[in-house]
């Protein structure tokens, strides 16, 4: 079962606030990375270790012969984070610099760029690019 709970609108909005208070001061992503998107996950009533996400997983870039995904949803997610203040663009190249070494059946839907104050999804079904501070996304 992927839900841990079923949340409505109001209650992952509600949650959403409370990440964003909680989150609004962090900026290392060497101490804190991994605690942020285990809340990320239970803001929306998901378990990141049920649904399968994967800290630090394997991967082969384009530009080097391995890496590691920050954080890896097969079929979903890919998330890249850096330290606040880092170039998130850079983050970006080096997340789709992944998809290649990745199956049909890995291939994720979203790749999500954070440096804890920032965020930049990219829909790759949809191909769209959205960026966001970290204090809009409870809308």
């Amino acid at each position: 079962m992927m839900m841990t709970t079923q949340l409505s609108i109001a209650e992952i909005k509600a949650n959403a606030h409370h990440f964003v208070k909680t989150w609004e001061a962090e900026d290392s992503e060497r101490a804190e990375a991994q605690s942020f998107w285990n809340d990320f996950f239970n803001m929306f009533g998901l378990n990141r270790r049920k649904v399968g996400g994967i800290f630090e997983r394997s991967a082969q870039r384009l530009a080097k012969n391995d890496g590691r995904i920050d954080l890896f949803w097969p079929g979903m997610l890919l998330a890249e984070h850096k330290s606040a203040g880092q170039p998130l663009d850079k983050a970006s190249v080096q997340a789709f610099e992944y998809l290649h070494s990745l199956s049909d059946k890995e291939y994720p839907r979203l790749i999500i760029i954070s440096d804890f104050q920032c965020f930049v999804v990219h829909d790759l079904e949809e191909q769209t690019e959205t960026a966001f501070p970290l204090a809009e996304l409870p809308r």
